[in-house]
Parts: C-alpha cells; structure tokens; sequence
C-alpha cells in the first residue's frame, strides 16, 4: 500500500515536473477553440444586426490621425448614400493616446460580437497587442496608415491587414531623390524600437547600403524623450571626422520640434529627410533654417463621389491622411458586399487580395513624391567656426 501511495505521488510530482518544463502545451488547442467559438458567434451576430459595425480606434489629439478619421467617416457617409443593402455605421474612438488606451478600446470593440471590422490602428506602436487582442477574439483589423515590422512574428491565422502603401515605395522614393541631391554620406537618426519610425529607418539603412550611390551610412538610435544632451553627444562621438550630406529624422511629430534647436545651435547646416508622418501643417508650416524634404502618396485616380463630397464639405482638396481613410472604407465596402454572409477569414483574405492587385495595376496604384520645403532663413545664429564660416557636423 506504501509503495502504490509513493509511486503515485512520484507519477504526479513527474507530471507535473513535465507540465512545468512545457512539454504538455495546451496553450494552442485552448486558443483555437475559443477563436472558433468567437468566430462562429461574431457571424451569427453581424449577419442578424441591422447593419455593418465598424470600429475605429484613433488619437483625436493627433493631425494625421485626425485627419485620417474625417476620410474613414465621409466615406461611411458616402457609402450609405449609395442606398446599400445593408449600411455602415461608425463607432469612433478617438482616445488612443497611449498603449493601455488603444488596448483598452480595440478590447471593447473584440467583446462585441457585433463589431464587423476595427479600423486601425493608427500608429505601428499599437499593432502588436492590436494584432493579438482582435485575432483572439475572430476580428478583422484594418489599418490605413499603419505597417508592421519584419520582426514581428506571423499569426495563423493573420487577421491583419493595411492598405498603407509599402514601405518599398516610400524608401525608394526618398533614396532616389537623395541621388539626385548628391548625398553620399547619410546620418539617420530613429527612435525606439517598434515604432514607425524605426521601422522606416530599418528599411532605409539596409536598402541604402544597397545602393553604389552611398559611400558611408550611419544610424543612431534614441529612446523617447528625446533629449538634447545625448542626441548632441551622439552625433558628435559617433561621426568623428565624418562630414554628412543629409539628416534623415525618423522620430515623431514631437520629437522633431526637440530636433530642430539641435540643429540651430550646432550650426548643423544640412538638407534633413523625414518619413510621411511629419508631412503634417505642424512641420510643414514652420520656418526651418535648413532645406526639409517629406514623402507622401498620390494616387493618379480620383474616388468616385468622395473628392467632390469633401470639397462640399471641408473645401479643397482630401490630404492623403484622408485619401487613405475613404480607401479603407471603400475597399471594406466591396469585400462585406460579398455573397455568402459574414466570414471574417474571408474578409482578410479578400481585402489582402484587392490591395494587391491595386499595387500591381499602374492606374489604381498609388505614386510617391517628395515635398521639397526649402529653407526660410539661412542667416540664423550659429556659432562660428575656425575661419569665420559655420561649423558643419562633424
């Protein structure tokens, strides 16, 4: 009796020993039941509600943000006034200013059985926990201006989609007219790990190295804030003797604002190249001491209906934050039209599929050019150098 008492404890204690170390893993066949149960009940849900849900999670204190939110909305409005059989309505949240408010309000919209798609994010920051909170729970997620890093790693099923240009295009736009500039010697100054602007600094240092072209790269990092006293001593430690052709800034909308006394003070007189979020009237409208080129995308055909209900409207013309918007809405609008009823795998798949193609066709595919906004004022202060002149960065 002893020894059946031992061996069995000895059996549990293995088993649990077993347990511990990973080799039972139930994780995998726990998650895919509760998908499968979530993606059955978010079917039945939007295929009995009166009309397509769709969320949007947004950070209404942010221009592109914001104005990417007046496309995805006029486009609903656009939508709707075709009479479809089945109509849209938004469900907006515009209090993403942080990671624990995206995931608080993409979480809301997942316990929704009746959201059909969420609209975002906005910022790559948020994809991460984006990805897995929506994919948990069978919901589509759609981003218009949003790409993830290659370092994440794939979802089965991937739930993801961005109608976001490639990041291809955007590199080889900016590299091109670099070219055409004469630099030569490249400084690109990112920020922390996963955010767009790393992402984007990671893909142009690697296709700059590239390229015969470019005699020397350099890349610096920082870690948000950005402080003045270690982005001086950065750039002064690491480039040496080195004299750079061009900045390339691959922060944010507020760390620019910090970037740009550095620059005056160092008397750092260099043509600076920015990634597309900093295409905003908050950058553009200043009055920089220095020679600032910004990409955006331009697409060659109007939107049938959208242009002239936003002249109507807001007057002018849509910003490409906006064209990006209405492009997601009207793209959603094709793939949930589908015969078939609510299947949200599809949908993905679909929506993939049509943004492919649309890549592929010269006439729907989108062209990226560089704003050139030149310098305002070339005599500002700087301190001399050796021979009277302004130092340049060494």
């Amino acid at each position: 009796m002893k020894n059946t008492v031992i061996a069995i404890l000895a059996a549990l204690c293995g088993t649990l020993l077993l347990y511990a170390l990973g080799v039972f893993d139930f994780g995998p066949f726990i998650d895919r039941e509760h998908r499968a149960h979530y993606t059955a009940l978010r079917a039945r849900a939007v295929d009995d509600a009166p009309e397509y849900i769709l969320g949007a999670v947004y950070n209404a204190a942010d221009w592109a943000d914001a104005e990417t939110l007046k496309g995805v909305r006029l486009a609903v409005d656009v939508v709707n006034g075709g009479k479809p059989a089945k109509r849209f309505r938004l469900e907006a949240r515009g209090t993403a200013s942080s990671r624990p408010l995206n995931n608080a309000a993409i979480q809301g919209f997942a316990d929704a059985p009746d959201t059909a798609v969420v609209i975002g994010p906005f910022v790559s920051f948020h994809i991460p926990a984006s990805r897995a909170l929506t994919q948990f729970h069978g919901l589509p997620l759609v981003s218009p201006k949003t790409v993830v890093s290659e370092k994440l790693p794939a979802l089965d099923p991937d739930n993801f989609v961005t109608v976001f240009p490639p990041l291809e295009l955007w590199v080889r736009a900016t590299l091109d007219h670099m070219e055409k500039q004469a630099v030569r010697k490249l400084l690109i100054l990112g920020s922390e790990a996963g955010s767009y602007g790393d992402i984007v600094c990671t893909v142009l240092e690697r296709s700059s190295r590239n390229r015969r072209g470019f005699d020397q790269v350099f890349r610096l990092n920082y870690q948000r804030p950005l402080r003045r006293e270690a982005i001086e001593r950065l750039i002064h430690s690491h480039a040496g003797e080195r004299k750079f052709d061009a900045v390339f800034f691959g922060g944010t909308l507020r760390d620019f604002a910090e970037f740009l006394p550095i620059l005056k003070d160092n008397a750092i007189h260099l043509p600076v190249y920015g990634h597309d979020d900093l295409n905003v009237p908050e950058v553009t409208a200043l009055k920089n001491p220095f020679d600032l080129y910004l990409p955006k995308a331009v697409w060659r055909n109007a939107i049938p209906g959208f242009d002239a209900a936003w002249r109507e409207r807001y007057g002018g013309e849509p910003s490409y934050h906006a064209l990006l918007g209405a492009k997601t809405v009207f793209l959603l609008a094709e793939v949930l039209t589908q015969k078939g009823g609510y299947d949200a795998q599809r949908i993905v798949d679909s929506l993939r599929k049509t943004v492919r193609e649309r890549l592929d066709n010269p006439e729907t595919a989108p062209r990226i050019v560089v704003d050139a906004f030149p310098a305002a004022n070339r005599d500002w202060d700087a301190p001399p150098g050796p021979a009277g002149e302004n130092t340049p960065l060494k």
